[in-house]
């Protein structure tokens, strides 16, 4: 089981990100906003001055924070491919960021044993 997270930029497209990522399977979907604080290139400066959020500044729009659980590998692949199609290349600047990790634990999951099948227990807790 695995966790997905976008970093959605274009916020408009969340719907059809969203039914995109119901179509693939993925459970217990959450939206939250964000704010991205960039840190631009700085010239060198001493040591005393590298570390901290010393010259950053804040994207005007927020952005929204997709987070969808997998149960296996292929709907990780089939996630990325599906919001790939709609927002584009992850690989061009400034379309957003997607991540997945594995989950050791995941309580309040509905059983499922495919996206078309799912069967609610209640207090169900996968470990992988």
């Amino acid at each position: 089981m695995e966790m997905c997270l976008f970093v959605l930029r274009e916020v408009a497209k969340v719907d059809r990100l969203l039914q995109a990522w119901n179509a693939v399977g993925l459970q217990g979907i959450a939206v939250l906003e964000g704010e991205c604080v960039v840190k631009p290139i700085m010239p060198h400066v001493g040591a005393r001055h590298a570390f901290g959020f010393h010259g950053t500044r804040r994207l005007e729009e927020p952005e929204l924070i997709l987070l969808g659980v997998a149960q296996e590998k292929a709907q990780v692949e089939a996630c990325l491919a599906a919001t790939e199609e709609i927002v584009g290349s992850l690989s061009e600047p400034g379309r957003g960021l997607f991540l997945s990790w594995p989950l050791a634990v995941a309580k309040g999951l509905a059983a499922q044993t495919s996206a078309d099948d799912a069967h609610s227990e209640e207090g169900a807790i996968w470990s992988g």
